[in-house]
């Protein structure tokens, strides 16, 4: 064997070493070293680190004659929507369609009484609330990776079905339709 071919073979066994020593470090990182890492330092409500998330005009989701109310969708089947609208005092207040886990307490609203079925965000303030009738219009739908965002409040959709909202000092998720993380300011 000339020394042209070693050295080939050589270079080659190296390179598979290598590959194979990537692949075996890769492979011994746990799910705990993974959960560990952050997956953005620019804010804790980013939806992935390398995920685009496009602004909407808000005007595109105004309901037609009713100043200050904007409705859209981030689900389908069943139907999920939110809104935001002008709540106490005329502060905005955000809306979201939910389900919640087993054993939250009901709730009234007027002549309405039973479990919540939205979570509100107003201010530094989240809830649970019992929202009896949402708009009289389909929403319009909000694609995966757009936000709207209105008088200082914000939502994503992150991906059928889920969504996160929040304020400068307050916010939810909601993921397969469920509220799965709250926080108040």
């Amino acid at each position: 064997m000339g020394s042209e071919t070693t050295i080939s073979r050589w270079t080659t066994i190296a390179s598979c070493a290598a590959v194979l020593g990537l692949v075996a470090l890769a492979t011994a990182c746990s799910d705990a070293d993974v959960a560990q890492t952050p997956a953005s330092t620019s804010s804790p409500r980013a939806t992935s680190p390398t995920a685009t998330v496009v602004d909407v005009d808000a005007a595109d989701y105004q309901g037609s004659g009713q100043a200050g109310y904007y409705h859209w969708s981030y689900g389908t089947s069943p139907l999920r929507e939110c809104a935001i609208y002008p709540g106490e005092n005329g502060a905005p207040t955000l809306s979201c369609a939910a389900t919640f886990a087993p054993g939250t307490p009901d709730m009234a609203n007027d002549v309405f009484t039973g479990p919540p079925n939205s979570v509100t965000l107003s201010g530094e303030r989240v809830e649970n609330y019992l929202q009896p009738e949402w708009g009289p219009t389909a929403p319009t739908p909000l694609p995966v990776g757009h936000r709207i965002t209105v008088s200082g409040l914000s939502c994503t959709t992150l991906a059928e079905a889920s969504t996160e909202c929040h304020s400068s000092a307050a916010g939810f998720r909601i993921a397969a339709g469920a509220v799965v993380e709250r926080h108040d300011g």
